[in-house]
């Protein structure tokens, strides 16, 4: 074989490789996003924890003011978002009619039924939400 043809077989191995790569890297991140989306608050938690004392190699006493200072800041993240709810309802409301004065007769059914999917989706999140905030006191 001459150089040329040695020369492209190298290059096409170096470019399958950094593609092949590229695509691993890029299932491996989200599968890891999609996973860490799924977990609760106490299972991330859990997950923190277990992160920093691993790579921190905490004490345990660490450890538990760790833990007492992540439930902290999830109540205060929780009571944020309680306070809050009335107005971000508010500011989705005005979306919404926003959106459907631009929309013809025909997108408005449309759009008013999937206003009710989301409404749906967001009581579920919602009732899921609260009973974490249960499990996090626990």
């Amino acid at each position: 074989m001459n150089k040329t043809k040695i020369f492209i077989i190298v290059l096409i191995l170096f470019f399958l490789g950094v593609a092949s790569g590229s695509l691993l890297t890029n299932i491996y991140l989200k599968k890891s996003l999609y996973i860490s989306k799924k977990l609760d608050p106490v299972d991330r938690r859990n997950f923190l924890i277990n992160q920093f004392s691993q790579k921190l190699e905490l004490t345990m006493a660490q450890q538990q003011d760790i833990e007492d200072i992540l439930d902290q800041s999830y109540e205060q993240i929780l009571e944020l978002r309680l306070k809050n709810k009335p107005k971000t309802r508010e500011i989705f409301e005005k979306r919404n009619r926003l959106i459907r004065e631009q929309l013809d007769d025909e997108q408005k059914e449309l759009f008013d039924e999937l206003v009710v999917v989301f409404k749906k989706k967001r009581q579920a999140w919602e009732k899921r939400f609260h009973s974490q905030k249960e499990r996090v006191k626990q």
